[in-house]
């Protein structure tokens, strides 16, 4: 079974715990690492010495949004999977994302165990 390479990407700190505490609940013994950084540029600045299999990415970050975050990190790598997080819902925010290169736009408060799977399982 694959074992994934996880990065989250949030500037919220409560928010980022709460989630990867999510992860492991869905994952389990399926994650092989899980690192989370606090801004866009520190996002960059990791994804130049790991590889990741999954990105999840907030918009609203100090430094660098995840808009411009993700435009950068999906020109370096072209396979590179990002999950947009976020509470906007307006359409804009979202079609920002996905022409940035995000493959997933899921807002925070629908964040559940089934979203989640979906996730993993596409």
């Amino acid at each position: 079974m694959k074992k994934y390479k996880i990065l989250v990407v949030d500037d919220n700190k409560d928010f980022v715990d709460a989630f990867n505490y999510m992860l492991k609940d869905v994952l389990g013994n399926d994650i092989d690492v899980l690192d989370a950084v606090y801004n866009g540029k520190q996002c960059l600045e990791i994804l130049v010495e790991k590889r990741y299999d999954f990105v999840f990415m907030d918009i609203n970050m100090p430094e660098m949004d995840g808009i411009q975050t993700t435009k950068m990190a999906t020109y370096l790598y072209r396979d590179l999977y990002v999950v947009a997080l976020s509470f906007h819902k307006e359409f804009e925010y979202v079609q920002q994302m996905i022409e940035a290169g995000a493959r997933r736009y899921i807002k925070k408060e629908e964040i559940n165990k089934d979203t989640l799977e979906k996730v993993f399982n596409n």
